[in-house]
């Protein structure tokens, strides 16, 4: 596929589908507005941006095997393939050192810290109801959207580790359930 004509073709096909619609009566405004379209003010230049390849690291079953990883991890997140930075910072959390993870939009930094506590929970004793790590967003949008990726993760299965999101969103009845009875 060349990108660049598929870019004059979605722009030829659209304009011809926005000319179907135009039906100006008046000579000098149809002579503008058939001008403007020619100059190309309803389509600025393409960008092209080129998406990096990050490297492949292991499967979490992989890691699972490797003793990396407890065994139930597979489970919840599946044998999900890994980049190496994500694969890195988990060892790195694996020796509970501290680190930052710095990558493009869509490299999967937030299960370089959902792994790590998942994992962490489960070796340490995941039926003590106790908190086992607060995540904190500055945005709910980010907080509503992680949500619904553990809960896909999970999909509906009862597991030993949950998680519960605590906003100013959720009404009070809710949060004082996760209060009362806060998920481990």
């Amino acid at each position: 596929m060349n990108v660049f004509n598929l870019n004059k073709k979605i722009i030829a096909d659209y304009s011809s589908f926005l000319k179907s619609f135009l039906k100006i009566s008046d000579s000098r405004i149809r002579l503008f507005v058939e001008s403007e379209l020619e100059r190309g003010v309803l389509w600025p230049e393409s960008l092209l941006q080129i998406n990096p390849s990050y490297q492949a690291g292991s499967t979490i079953g992989e890691l699972c095997q490797q003793q990396v990883l407890h065994e139930r991890c597979k489970e919840f997140f599946g044998d999900i393939p890994l980049y190496l930075h994500q694969e890195f910072a988990i060892k790195v959390a694996q020796r509970k050192e501290n680190y930052a993870l710095t990558t493009g939009t869509g490299s999967g930094k937030s299960l370089t810290y959902l792994i790590p506590i998942v994992d962490s929970t489960l070796k340490n004793n995941p039926d003590k109801k106790s908190v086992r790590a607060i995540i904190i967003y500055p945005m709910n949008a980010l907080i509503n959207s992680q949500f619904k990726a553990l809960e896909d993760f999970r999909a509906g299965r009862d597991f030993p580790v949950t998680y519960a999101k605590y906003t100013g969103q959720e009404k009070e009845e809710l949060r004082q359930t996760i209060r009362d009875n806060p998920p481990m």
